[in-house]
């Protein structure tokens, strides 16, 4: 992580055992967070374990594409939509057995859908200068027919366009 010269350094990681007497940890990653973009909110259960929604680049316009990418998330015949409204749900909200993370109106709902190497779903959507300053909400919401609801739902990305 950078040899010890400088900012890809990691100063510490808390991994508290809970008094356990063995731990094991797997699959730990290191997200880079994007420049303008911040999670919130935790996300529903999913079939696949708790889906986490991230940004594929920074937030700056003009940009052709803006990539949104769901971990651990739909499985690709399932129905879904990535929503982008112009309001959050300050401490969420539980509706049809989903954390509801965004106000859903007015929403603009965004797709084509594609298929990253980890079968997440990837969505791209353009930015404009027209919209620097602006802050927008995300969140992917699909149906999963494998969990209470049906639906199930990401965390949410805070975006704001510069």
């Amino acid at each position: 992580f950078g040899g010890g010269t400088g900012v890809l350094d990691i100063a510490a990681v808390d991994l508290y055992a809970n008094s356990a007497t063995s731990v094991f940890y797997d699959d730990l990653q290191l997200i880079p967070a994007k420049h303008g973009v911040r999670r919130y909110g935790e996300p529903s259960a999913g079939t696949n374990d708790k889906p986490l929604i991230y940004a594929l680049d920074d937030a700056i316009s003009p940009s052709s594409t803006f990539g949104i990418a769901c971990r651990s998330g739909p499985l690709s015949n399932n129905l879904g939509a990535i929503v982008f409204t112009i309001r959050q749900y300050t401490t969420g909200l539980s509706y049809a057995g989903i954390n509801l993370l965004v106000d859903p109106f007015p929403a603009i709902i965004s797709g084509p859908a594609m298929t990253d190497a980890a079968g997440g779903s990837i969505f791209l959507q353009p930015l404009s200068t027209s919209f620097a300053g602006w802050k927008l909400f995300v969140q992917y919401i699909w149906i999963d027919p494998n969990v209470n609801g049906p639906l199930s739902a990401s965390d949410a990305l805070e975006i704001l366009i510069q």
